[in-house]
């Protein structure tokens, strides 16, 4: 209204409150923009927030396979100050140990996806891959979705023939 005030010399004083009307096209022409700009603001809102939003907390669920055995998932909520693959690999090692006896990391993969999926899981075995699995924690959990780690444990056979 402010620019058609000044480009067609409306002198309308803004400044007070008013009543008007406007036609359906004209109406519906501004309702549109306000829409889209309310989208725009909230679309950089959400993504300050998730830059801002460090990870700091892990809620996985843990599935052990060892051979054909699967143990049930086993729920877990850690805290991490900075979180590391590193720490992340020691937990899980230490969680497994518990379940199954003393494991060392050379006899176990560690895997990971969205818990509903279904296909193949994305292996997570260094800091590369660890950091695409922190970005893909914050999308699983902000479409409210859990994240599944899978620790399948290596045949002893298959390694002894090596």
């Amino acid at each position: 209204m402010k620019k058609s005030n000044l480009k067609f010399g409306y002198e309308v004083n803004l400044a007070t409150s008013f009543y008007c009307s406007l036609c359906t096209t004209c109406n519906s022409k501004i309702s549109r923009e306000n829409n889209k700009f309310g989208k725009e603001i909230k679309k950089e809102k959400d993504i300050i927030k998730s830059e801002v939003n460090q990870v700091t907390e892990l809620q996985l669920h843990i599935s052990i396979k060892n051979g054909k055995e699967i143990l049930p998932s086993i729920l877990v909520n850690w805290s991490f100050n900075d979180i590391k693959y590193n720490d992340l690999s020691t937990k899980i090692e230490q969680l497994v140990s518990e379940h199954i006896g003393l494991i060392f990391s050379n006899e176990y993969f560690l895997a990971y996806k969205g818990s509903s999926e279904v296909g193949a899981k994305t292996l997570l075995d260094n800091e590369i891959t660890f950091e695409e699995f922190l970005k893909n924690y914050k999308r699983y959990i902000s479409n409210n979705k859990k994240v599944m780690i899978i620790v399948t444990m290596k045949d002893k056979k298959k390694d002894k023939k090596k």
